[in-house]
Order: C-alpha cells, then sequence, then structure tokens
C-alpha cells in the first residue's frame, strides 16, 4: 500500500488486511522502488517452488515451460509441452482427444484429424519409456491418451 496515512493503527490495520507491504507518503522514491523490486523478487522465488512439480522421474515446470526425464532436459515444441502437461495434470487418468485438441492446441477436433497422434509420437520418442521398459503414455482408442504411473 502506498498512501497518506502514516500512522501506526494505519500501517497495522493495512497489514492485518492483506497488503504485502504499507508505504507512508511522501517517501523517496528510491526507497519505493527497492521495496517494489524486493516485493517481485518474493514473489517470483514462491511462484518458481509452486510451478515445480514431478511425476514418477519426469519433472516439469509450467513457469519456465522446461521438462527433465531423470535429471535430462527434454526439448519440446510449444504444441508437445501443452500436450503433455495437460496428460501429466491428469497423471493415471484418460484425456480425452477433444480435450487435447481445444485445452492443448488451442482449436477444436476436426474429423480425420491426425494432429494429436502426430504430436503423442513425438513426445513418446522425446521422453523414453518409463524405467520399466513400458510407454509413458497409453493411446485408449477411439478416446484418447493416458499419462502412465509406475509403481
Amino acid at each position: 500500500m502506498l498512501t497518506a496515512r502514516g500512522e501506526d493503527t494505519d500501517t497495522v490495520l493495512g497489514l492485518e488486511l492483506g497488503a504485502d507491504d504499507y508505504v507512508a507518503k511522501p517517501c523517496s522514491p528510491r526507497v519505493l522502488v527497492a521495496r517494489l523490486r524486493n516485493l517481485l523478487r518474493r514473489k517470483m522465488n514462491i511462484q518458481t517452488v509452486q510451478t515445480l512439480k514431478s511425476v514418477g522421474d519426469l519433472a516439469f515446470d509450467t513457469a519456465s515451460r522446461r521438462v527433465t526425464v531423470r535429471g535430462e532436459a527434454v526439448v519440446l515444441t510449444g504444441a508437445e509441452f501443452n500436450l503433455l502437461i495437460l496428460l501429466l495434470e491428469h497423471a493415471g487418468e484418460l484425456v480425452s482427444k477433444e480435450i487435447l485438441a481445444k485445452e492443448g492446441l488451442g482449436r477444436a477436433l476436426q474429423a480425420y484429424d491426425r494432429r494429436i497422434e502426430t504430436h503423442m509420437i513425438q513426445i513418446r520418442k522425446k521422453l523414453g519409456p518409463l524405467p520399466d521398459g513400458t510407454s509413458r503414455i497409453k493411446t485408449v482408442r477411439g478416446s484418447g491418451y493416458q499419462y502412465l504411473v509406475s509403481g
């Protein structure tokens, strides 16, 4: 909060109501900029921690759009990353082709459309198999795909 009210009770009330910081005017522009940088740094650290997730030996970060398998970076196209994230967020569950097309590719599934199948082939190649040798992504004929959770 940046406010003209600088009494202690105002500061306490502002912080108790959820403000991350409380600055009374007038204040030095350098102090204000330093406080804003500190808040942004704190928020970025919190975001990074919350966006890093893993499923088995695969780790992914939705903020930086990075994927690793057993610590090795996997280079994916934008569409491949979007489709994989949808599968990972629903690991162990069936994700329909309609949802993959709409949410992963940003367009409706068309009749005789093979885009999803083509992307899945590339994703499978890039990720490799699970530690037990089975494919990470199962095709459920006519329905969709499922990211398998080993174990």
